[in-house]
């Protein structure tokens, strides 16, 4: 069975770190973990990009980020399934 997650975010790298954390604990760990970023600054996308390196003995990390201009977060998710 293949597993792909979706975690939406903007703006909040702390939360972001917790919710990767959490899904590298899961006993049966996703494929792949793809973060939708609705136009997050620099905390947030260094934070992605720690992540990516820290969990690429778990799952690979993809980070799909778009300018911030306004709430798009429904662009963001389709881009990201794409």
């Amino acid at each position: 069975m293949n597993i792909s997650v979706i975690v939406p975010t903007y703006n909040r790298p702390k939360a972001l770190e917790l919710c990767l954390r959490s899904l590298a604990d899961q006993t049966m760990l996703p494929n792949e973990v793809l973060i939708a970023d609705d136009g997050s600054g620099p905390e947030t996308r260094g934070t992605a990009a720690r992540m990516t390196e820290d969990l690429k003995g778990s799952f690979p990390v993809r980070h799909v980020w778009q300018e911030d201009i306004g709430f798009r977060k429904p662009r963001i998710l389709n881009e990201t399934v794409r």
